[in-house]
């Protein structure tokens, strides 16, 4: 059983809990969902009380094996006769209890401009999150703050002009959780030439769909920002000549509230980028535990599936993926995976 801790939203200790949880790890992006927890507490546990179920605390699971994590106390909460469920959310979520006043605009490097919304989420009181590893490598650019929470402000960056973020748990010698907000071009170690993800060895299939083919290709991408006036507002465009040559040319206008001619170049750049090419994505289940120290979110692994897939006509299908989602359970000790062909 992995170690459970409990504190307040100041980071006072509360508890050490002996309790079945179940938990996910995701890459965060743009409109979609954080990583969850939920721990079941038998109703006898004498570590039971209000403050132990209060919105707000910091919950800290330990696992030596999986990733750690941390996140937030929040709904949902149920309760029975013999036991209550506790949910959580990562401590992502912390972004989005604040907001930033006083400021039209941020500027910078994508990571800069993240930098200064770490600054700020503190500014009125401590939000509990730490700046961690934050490149700032990159064009300038100029991102709008409006009426937005930080973590929308976060999103809206990550949509416009790329990277990846997230907040990374660790634990003090003190066993004091220290959350570092970090943002990098690209997360995770590539593992692919020396670590597989094999049918038969250490993964099953999962429950649903093994293997989905999604995403609508753009190849040729023009930016027109500015509040969007056509014929005075600044341009941008970016293409992708492989892209073409394979699926014809697909292209796409986009009008934005961007005011920096490298803010509406970064934004082609990254459209382009994400939508150039179909992505296969596949839902398969870890059961080895020794393939768990790899399984980390953006991590680049080997997948060999047996019986799924196509490849030079025959059955099967061999491929490089990164992992940008996965799960466990206590109670089986398996590992849920998604995973995204690169």
């Amino acid at each position: 059983m992995p170690l459970v801790l409990m504190y307040d939203y100041t980071l006072k200790p509360l508890a050490e809990l002996v309790c079945r949880t179940r938990r996910s790890w995701v890459l965060n992006q743009p409109d979609e969902q954080l990583g969850a927890a939920t721990l079941w507490l038998s109703v006898a546990d004498p570590n039971l009380s209000e403050e132990l179920l209060r919105f707000g605390n910091i919950l800290y699971i330990h696992d030596g094996l999986l990733p750690d994590w941390a996140g937030v106390v929040g709904e949902p909460q149920a309760f029975d006769q013999a036991e209550v469920s506790i949910g959580a959310t990562a401590a992502e979520t912390l972004f989005d209890d604040r907001r930033l006043d006083g400021q039209t605009r941020l500027e910078g490097t994508p990571g800069a401009v993240y930098r200064q919304i770490v600054r700020a989420a503190s500014l009125i009181a401590p939000l509990g999150i730490v700046e961690g590893d934050i490149g700032e490598l990159g064009r300038p650019v100029a991102l709008g703050v409006g009426t937005h929470s930080l973590l929308e402000l976060i999103q809206n960056l990550q949509d416009k002009h790329g990277g990846e973020w997230g907040v990374e748990p660790s634990l003090s010698a003190g066993r004091t959780p220290v959350l570092s907000a970090w943002y990098r071009p690209q997360t995770g170690q590539d593992y692919s030439g020396s670590v597989a993800l094999i049918e038969g060895v250490n993964i099953t299939y999962a429950d649903g769909p093994i293997m989905t083919r999604h995403g609508r290709v753009r190849n040729d991408v023009l930016v027109v920002g500015s509040g969007g006036k056509s014929d005075t507002g600044l341009r941008g465009s970016a293409s992708d000549p492989a892209s073409i040559s394979a699926y014809g040319l697909r292209q796409e206008a986009l009008v934005e509230n961007l005011s920096s001619q490298s803010s509406v170049d970064s934004r082609a750049a990254q459209e382009v980028a994400t939508s150039k090419d179909p992505v296969r994505r596949f839902e398969v289940t870890a059961n080895n535990p020794d393939i768990y120290p790899y399984l980390r979110i953006g991590n680049t692994l080997g997948l060999e599936l047996t019986s799924l897939g196509f490849e030079a006509g025959r059955r099967g299908l061999t491929t490089t993926v990164r992992v940008i989602g996965l799960a466990t359970d206590d109670a089986d000790g398996e590992v849920p995976l998604v995973l995204e062909e690169v």
